[in-house]
């Protein structure tokens, strides 16, 4: 188990990483979604998910492609992490965005709010 200041030492290395990576993240996050609402969401998310995992030991620079330069080691594996959540929240919007042709669309907000959605599957599936 760790002692506080093993938990203090490996936060600041946690921070100090994180702050250096945060807003290139969110910069990936929105190009990937191209909504600023769901890029901070991810990001949020992304650096929870991180900690947690960071904290438990499970980042490992030696492991990666990187092992002699750690911050490029995290920035890696952190990108990772935001950008599997790109990719689940994309498939949740699509999954949304599917209309049975029994149950109608109704309002003509709705269709414009579907027509959005699917522009924005459908330009990620281009990519």
């Amino acid at each position: 188990m760790l002692d506080s200041l093993d938990l203090e030492l490996m936060q600041r290395e946690f921070e100090q990483l994180w702050f250096a990576n945060h807003e290139y993240a969110y910069r990936y996050a929105y190009h990937i979604t191209r909504n600023p609402d769901t890029a901070q969401e991810i990001v949020q998310e992304a650096s929870v998910r991180a900690w947690v995992a960071f904290s438990n030991g499970k980042f490992v620079p030696e492991r990666t492609k990187y092992p002699d330069d750690p911050p490029r080691a995290f920035r890696v594996w952190f990108l990772r992490i935001v950008h599997n959540l790109c990719m689940d929240e994309l498939k949740l919007i699509a999954r949304l965005a599917t209309v049975s042709l029994d149950d109608g669309i109704g309002a003509e907000e709705d269709s414009q709010e579907l027509s959005v959605l699917s522009t924005r599957v459908l330009r990620q599936k281009s990519l």
